[in-house]
């Protein structure tokens, strides 16, 4: 059956600065047709935007399919799609198949940049391809270093592929804000967004006791 004709008639997704992460009610027992349609119909009520992780580290041939699905079930509901490609974890890469885990050697990049593209294909509307960057920059300098020959080349491959998607990174607060790394997306060069994770309540008891410059420095970039 189509994707139509599971769906059936999808509702308007929501205008608003709003969106979910993708994550079905019954993941842990077993995700079926019916729990995606949900998610997607209870996202669309939300607001206009649902996000995917991609885990570079298990990637395969299913895990794409399976992405290139609920991409075109989030359009079904006439929802953007906002991709984000996980690649690094405690400041290093983590690649498929056994290759290593650094960006210092070729078949790792190149294998990275082969799967960004193929992600990008699928021609979301904003890809993330290295979320948290700055912890790589913080705490694997070298690896950041390395990573940043990479970046520049994907970046305009990737506009070549999808014009219209919005390629960049996001950072995590705690560092942007408390190593004042305000600079480093002017290291990596091109974007079209700077993403932000926030974990405030790791900092400040309540919302009361953040500083208005908290948030003032990742607005004014």
């Amino acid at each position: 059956m189509s994707l139509s004709g599971l769906v059936g008639a999808a509702p308007v997704a929501k205008n608003t600065p709003f969106g979910v992460t993708f994550t079905t009610a019954n993941f842990q027992r077993g995700v079926t047709i019916a729990d995606q349609i949900d998610t997607f119909k209870n996202a669309s009520q939300v607001g206009s935007t649902i996000m995917f992780v991609y885990l570079w580290g298990t990637s395969n041939a299913t895990e794409l399919n399976n992405l290139g699905t609920r991409v075109a079930m989030a359009r079904q509901f006439g929802l953007k799609v906002f991709i984000q490609f996980s690649s690094v974890a405690r400041g290093k890469p983590t690649p498929p198949d056994d290759l290593p885990e650094t960006w210092t050697r070729a078949e790792t990049r190149d294998r990275y940049v082969q799967d960004v593209i193929q992600v990008a294909r699928l021609k979301p509307d904003y890809l993330n391809v290295s979320p948290e960057v700055n912890i790589m920059a913080y705490f694997q300098p070298d690896e950041f270093d390395a990573f940043k020959g990479i970046y520049p080349n994907l970046y305009t491959k990737l506009k070549s592929i999808t014009p219209a998607t919005r390629v960049g990174l996001s950072y995590l607060d705690l560092l942007w804000v408390g190593r004042d790394q305000a600079g480093l997306p002017d290291e990596l060069g091109a974007r079209d967004f700077i993403g932000i994770t926030t974990y405030p309540d790791n900092v400040f008891g309540s919302v009361a006791e953040i500083p208005a410059a908290w948030y003032g420095l990742i607005r004014s970039a």
